[in-house]
């Protein structure tokens, strides 16, 4: 048995498309490497020290102090004064950090240095005694 071969005309219409499916693929890479890629922050921005998520069951204090260090100076720690009894949540826990009020970045996200960073803390109410 001989080998199989093709004529002119689908010979080079064979070599087109697998042109082209290598053109696609070196594309998808490039970009799927790219979207990966942590984006640096430029001349007045910061990028966070973490991602959102990884803030919350922390304490508050400590995530200040990583703020601070990351570059961020407006920065507001919000007690929540919803504990009763603290068996499920500990005072002082983060329950959410927000950077001008984006609650999902990520630690590639890019901030200016300037951005409004809440951090809402668990806490017992401060009049819990006198009621």
């Amino acid at each position: 048995m001989g080998k199989f071969k093709l004529p002119e005309s689908g010979q080079k219409m064979w070599n087109d498309a697998v042109k082209i499916v290598m053109l696609v693929l070196v594309l998808a890479i490039v970009f799927t490497v790219a979207s990966v890629l942590p984006q640096k922050a430029g001349r007045g921005e910061i990028n966070p020290p973490a991602n959102a998520k990884d803030f919350i069951g922390m304490d508050a204090e400590t995530v200040k102090i990583r703020l601070e260090e990351a570059g961020f100076s407006k920065i507001e720690l919000i007690a929540l004064d919803d504990l009763k009894f603290g068996l499920f949540d500990k005072e002082g826990e983060v329950e959410e950090v927000s950077i001008n009020g984006d609650t999902s970045f990520k630690k590639k996200s890019v901030f200016p240095k300037k951005a409004a960073v809440r951090i809402q803390y668990h806490s017992f109410p401060e009049n819990a005694e006198e009621k």
